[in-house]
C-alpha cells in the first residue's frame, strides 16, 4: 500500500495519544487491523484510518522512528507474514518491522467499545475550553479517586482537589453525570475535537482523522462544591502586568510536567510571582491594590492566566479568593505565608 509519507504520520501522531508512557504489553505497539490503526493504554484509546491488507501488531517507535527518518515523498507498507514482519519500502531504502505475538491482542482489540450505536453530539471549542480548564485543577496524582477527575452533569462542569475548584454552570450536552479523568483530558488538550458521545462509561472524542476514547471512572454523589461559589467578598483589581508575569515565570516551570506551578503571594500592596525547575527559577514582585493578610497559593500558570484574561479584579473572602470569568467560578484556598 502507498501512502504519503506526511499524511502517514499524521495518521500516526494521531493514534500515538493512546500510547501508554508506562511499559505494558499494549501500551507501546500500534494494531493495524480492519482498515484501522489502533494504540490503546488503560485510558485512552485512539482509533484512526489504516489499511485493508494490513493486519498485525509493530512497535510504535521504532515505526515512527524510520517512517520520520525516510526522506521519500511517498512510501510503500507491507506486511510479509512469511518473514513475519511489516515492511517500508522508500525509493532507494527499505525497511523491516518485526510483527509481535498479538495473540493477546486479538482479544483485546475484540473488547474495545463499539461506536456504531453511539449518539455524536457537537463540541464547542468554548465546551471543550471549560473541560480543559476543570482538568488543570484536577488532583495530580495516578490513584484516579475522585479528586483527579472532572465531575460533568447534563447541567455543569466542575473539578475540586479539596484546595481549589472550578465550577461551571452551563448546558454541556451529556445526558448524565460522568467523571473524566482530569489527566487524559489534559494529554489531549492540544486536539480540536468536533463531536463527542458518552456511553458505557466511555468518552469518545471525534476529530478530523480519527476517534479517541477516554476511560471514565464510577463514583457516587460528588462534593457539594455550589455553595462554596458565591459573589460576595472584598474586590481586590488585578494589576495589569499581573498575567505578563505569570507568562514569564511560567518559562521557567516544565510545560511537559501535569503537576507544575506558579508560587502567587499578596502581601500589603504587593504580588509576589515565583517558579523553580530544572529549566532555572523566576521571582518577580509588583504593585498591587491590597491591604490584607499575607496570603499565598500554587497554581497552574496556564489556568490562572485563563482566568484573570477573562476578569478585571478578584474577590477575598475570609482565606478564600474568588475568579468569576467566562461563566465559571475559580476559587483557591489561601494559605498564610510568613511574613
Amino acid at each position: 500500500m502507498q501512502i504519503k509519507r506526511n499524511k502517514l504520520l499524521k495518521r500516526l501522531d494521531l493514534a500515538s495519544c493512546g500510547l501508554s508512557s508506562k511499559i505494558s504489553t499494549t501500551g507501546s505497539k500500534f494494531i493495524f487491523g480492519k482498515g484501522m490503526i489502533t494504540a490503546f493504554s488503560e485510558e485512552i484509546i485512539a482509533r484512526v484510518k489504516g489499511f485493508d491488507d494490513i493486519d498485525c501488531c509493530v512497535s510504535s517507535s521504532e515505526l515512527l522512528g524510520l517512517i520520520k527518518k525516510f526522506p521519500d515523498e511517498t512510501i510503500e507498507l507491507k506486511q510479509s507474514n512469511a518473514h513475519n514482519e511489516l515492511r517500508i519500502r522508500g525509493k532507494n531504502r527499505k525497511a523491516g518491522i518485526p510483527i509481535h505475538d498479538e495473540e493477546s491482542l486479538v482479544s483485546l482489540r475484540k473488547s474495545l467499545p463499539k461506536l456504531k450505536s453511539v449518539k455524536w453530539i457537537s463540541l464547542s471549542e468554548e465546551l471543550f475550553n471549560r473541560l480543559k480548564n476543570a482538568a488543570l485543577v484536577c488532583g495530580r496524582d495516578d490513584s484516579f479517586d475522585v479528586t483527579s477527575c472532572v465531575h460533568v452533569t447534563p447541567d455543569v462542569i466542575e473539578s475540586c482537589d479539596n484546595y481549589k475548584l472550578y465550577r461551571c454552570p452551563c448546558q454541556t450536552g451529556f445526558n448524565s453525570k460522568v467523571f473524566i479523568p482530569g489527566k487524559s483530558i489534559y494529554m489531549l488538550r492540544n486536539l480540536t475535537p468536533t463531536h463527542f458521545a458518552s456511553a458505557d462509561n466511555w468518552l469518545h472524542l471525534k476529530l478530523k482523522g480519527g476517534i479517541i476514547s477516554i476511560r471514565c471512572r464510577e463514583f457516587g454523589k460528588y462534593m457539594p462544591l455550589k455553595k462554596l461559589c458565591d459573589d460576595s467578598g472584598e474586590i481586590i483589581q488585578i494589576p495589569s502586568k499581573l498575567k505578563s508575569v505569570i507568562e514569564r515565570a511560567e518559562i521557567t516551570t516544565s510545560s511537559i510536567d501535569y503537576s507544575t506551578t506558579v508560587s502567587i503571594t499578596l502581601s500589603k500592596n504587593a504580588i509576589q510571582v515565583k517558579s523553580r525547575s530544572d529549566k532555572g527559577w523566576f521571582n518577580e514582585k509588583i504593585k498591587a491594590d491590597y491591604n490584607g493578610p499575607k496570603f499565598g497559593f500554587n497554581v497552574r500558570p496556564d489556568l490562572i492566566t485563563q482566568m484573570i484574561g477573562h476578569s478585571d479584579s478578584v474577590k477575598i473572602k475570609g482565606d478564600k479568593m474568588t475568579v468569576i470569568a467566562d461563566g465559571a467560578y475559580f476559587v483557591i484556598a489561601l494559605q498564610p505565608r510568613k511574613s
